[in-house]
């Protein structure tokens, strides 16, 4: 802002350093009239310090900046605020312009409302400058390109306030512009809540929970837990609102309950729906019941199929009277019509994308994917199959609903809620890159509004009062001193292979990969490597200590690892000091794992159970054990914790002690630091973790 004080016909900057001006004219008789005009400096002081202080700073110019504003057309904003006042203390405004086109500096006033659709919210505003009127959409699409200088009929530009560029920032991200209306997804809903709210209005007329008349469906063979009620109660809110939902509960909290729960509820939603019968008349599952008075449900479990007998078990025992079927094997239908008479159809990912012609000709009233990381990957086919499946409401289940990075959420999310987080190559701009690159703390405040409606998250802390203690140890080892010092010549090896390539070629992050696994399995025991080597592991010296103790005192005790070769050297070590054990690994037939269990669970004699760490995520209840060990630290957290969710759950009544046992100066160490940093990132949303994307160098960190 640059103040000038007029005296007569001289003009001074209030910058100037002379303090008087001869100003020469001609009088109507052509005669000469010179004028000397001196400035009153005090005076000018006076008027500056009562009119500019209290919003501007003084440059050594003497031209003034507003007061902390980082805006570069503040003053604009100022000028319409204080034009009035301005000119009542006898202060002019001359005309502002940008690229030689005018500036209004008339008040502006805004008045935003929406219209409510099935499944959207038409947004409208009416949009006053002076004596102009704004157009919505176009406003819309100026702060959807960041653009504050709007063109207006009179042809002057209207600067759009600062705080309309940021109260609708978000929504214009998010709307749908065309035909010159904005329309904004139900899905996106809490954007339109927040900003209601933030400027003094009212929530969004979306079905809350309290206005559900919710009783836990008469069917239903098992009595709820408080938590699990209100997880229902979650679910049908979705179901009544016609939105997705993830149930993200820690593992061991009965996600598989609380979804039966809400499809008995579903079921007896749909009683009013114009009758279906069975159109082949008969019972095709000897062992369900059939309602014909009612429209079959038609939903689609997906299940990795290490779960389908699982789900098969639980749907009988606690929802006897939903008719299902096990989509899976040979001898599964192949016609559709067939697949619409059963309530729950239990099929898994592989089938589905075998049958992905069969499936598509029925609309599915939902569509429940378990484990839901199977369609983290956007550009897998499964991904692609499933999201094009036609159906009335969808739920995900999982306990780590990201693994790797953001990437993962917006599959899953883009599956429950079409569109909801956007594109991906917009999602990955204004979120992932922002949030996983520099922890842009507007970026995560955004994302969680985006997500905090659809995604469920509980863990056993918060919601099992009544669980037993669970206490965790690392114990550090030793490795022997031929092993330290092979280890050490293989991770040279590594470093100089590394320091020669381009590590942005996959193939060569493929030996690097490799190169690492090779380190685990040398951290661990030699054998791993040479096959019977004679030379010691120091860890495997205190695994087997710490096994005999535990065995001796009369624990049960799970065992994980994620190399079968480990598992075996401790089988040989069980095996020649006889202690009793099961193992389970993805070789072992779903009836070969259903014995294993049972066995440990039931045999008092039965000490251990080996199990890979990818074999016993899912779908196991092992609260016979109260010991848990990992033998050797895998990437992902999450696999961890679901290792240990296999006895750490529902039924336990005895303390759970996990042991991790990590090689010290190893990599071992690095990939726990690596963990910790998942870690922090699932904090701020909800779970992460497989196998790692590491730059080079963080993989020179490992090697250090």
């Amino acid at each position: 802002l640059e103040v000038r004080f007029q005296y007569g016909k001289s003009f001074f900057s209030f910058g100037d350093q002379g303090n008087q001006r001869v100003s020469i004219s001609f009088d109507k008789n052509d005669a000469i009239e010179i004028t000397l005009n001196k400035r009153d400096v005090q005076k000018e002081n006076e008027i500056v310090e009562n009119q500019l202080y209290d919003f501007f700073d003084k440059t050594p110019a003497k031209r003034f900046v507003l007061k902390e504003s980082q805006d570069k057309f503040a003053l604009f904003a100022w000028l319409v605020e204080h034009k009035n006042k301005c000119i009542e203390n006898g202060i002019t405004i001359p005309a502002q312009s940008i690229n030689n086109i005018n500036v209004s500096l008339e008040k502006y006033h805004l008045d935003f409302n929406y219209t409510s659709k099935s499944d959207w919210f038409d947004l409208h505003a009416v949009i006053k400058v002076g004596d102009q009127e704004l157009n919505y959409f176009q406003l819309m699409e100026h702060i959807k390109n960041d653009n504050r200088l709007f063109k207006m009929e009179n042809g002057e530009f209207f600067v759009i306030p600062e705080d309309w560029m940021k109260r609708f920032q978000q929504i214009a991200k998010f709307a749908e512009m065309k035909n010159r209306s904005v329309k904004l997804s139900k899905s996106n809903y809490t954007l339109l809540e927040h900003e209601l709210l933030s400027f003094g209005g009212s929530t969004v007329p979306i079905i809350k929970h309290e206005d559900i008349e919710f009783e836990v469906p008469s069917s239903l063979q098992a009595t709820l837990r408080n938590y699990q009620k209100e997880g229902v109660l979650w679910l049908a809110t979705h179901y009544a609102n016609k939105l997705g939902a993830c149930l993200a509960d820690d593992m061991g909290l009965g996600k598989t309950l609380q979804t039966i729960t809400i499809l008995l509820y579903a079921k007896e939603q749909i009683k009013d729906r114009k009758t279906e019968l069975n159109p082949i008349g008969k019972q095709v599952d000897l062992f369900a019941t059939y309602d014909k008075e009612q429209k079959p449900l038609r939903s689609l479990v997906v299940v990795p199929s290490s779960l389908v007998y699982n789900w098969e078990f639980e749907l009988k025992k606690f929802a006897p009277s939903l008719m299902t079927y096990k989509h899976i094997g040979p001898k599964r239908s192949k016609n559709s019509i067939t697949l619409k008479t059963y309530d729950v159809i239990i099929t898994t990912y592989q089938t589905v994308l075998r049958d992905e012609g069969l499936l598509k000709k029925v609309e599915f009233e939902y569509i429940i994917l378990d484990e839901c990381q199977y369609i983290k990957n956007r550009n897998s086919k499964i991904f692609s199959v499933l999201k094009d499946l036609k159906s009335n409401y969808k739920i995900s289940l999982s306990g780590t609903p990201i693994e790797n990075s953001l990437a993962d959420l917006w599959s899953q999310m883009e599956f429950i809620n079409n569109d909801i987080l956007g594109s991906f190559p917009f999602f990955k701009k204004h979120f992932m890159d922002p949030i996983e690159k520099e922890n842009d703390e507007d970026a995560i405040a955004e994302l969680k509004i985006l997500l905090e409606p659809f995604i469920l998250r509980r863990t056993k802390g918060e919601v099992l009062t009544d669980l037993p203690e669970l206490l965790e140890q690392t114990i550090y080892c030793e490795m022997s001193s031929k092993q330290s010092k092979l280890y050490d010549q293989e991770k040279s090896k590594i470093r100089n292979f590394l320091l020669t390539k381009d590590y942005r070629d996959p193939k060569i992050q493929f030996h690097v990969f490799a190169a690492l696994l090779k380190l685990r399995q040398w951290a661990n025991h030699p054998s791993l490597i040479e096959g019977n080597s004679d030379i010691e592991s120091g860890k495997f010296e205190v695994i087997s200590n710490t096994i005999t103790s535990l065995t001796k005192a009369g624990h049960k005790l799970l065992i994980f690892s994620s190399f079968k070769g480990h598992l075996k050297l401790v089988e040989s070590y069980l095996n020649k000091n006889s202690i009793t054990f099961t193992s389970l690994t993805g070789d072992h037939s779903t009836s070969q794992r259903d014995h294993a269990v049972a066995t440990f669970n039931n045999d008092k004699k039965c000490s251990v159970f080996l199990i890979s760490l990818k074999a016993g995520g899912v779908g196991l209840n092992l609260t016979a054990a109260n010991y848990v060990l990992i033998l050797d630290p895998w990437w992902n957290p999450f696999a961890e914790k679901q290792a240990i969710a296999r006895a750490h759950r529902i039924g336990q009544e005895n303390k759970v002690n996990v042991i991790r046992f990590i090689s010290k100066d190893s990599i071992e160490e690095k990939i726990q630091l690596l963990q910790a940093s998942k870690l922090r990132l699932a904090d701020n949303f909800i779970e992460t973790g497989d196998f790692p994307k590491l730059d080079q160098n963080e993989v020179f960190e490992l090697l250090q």
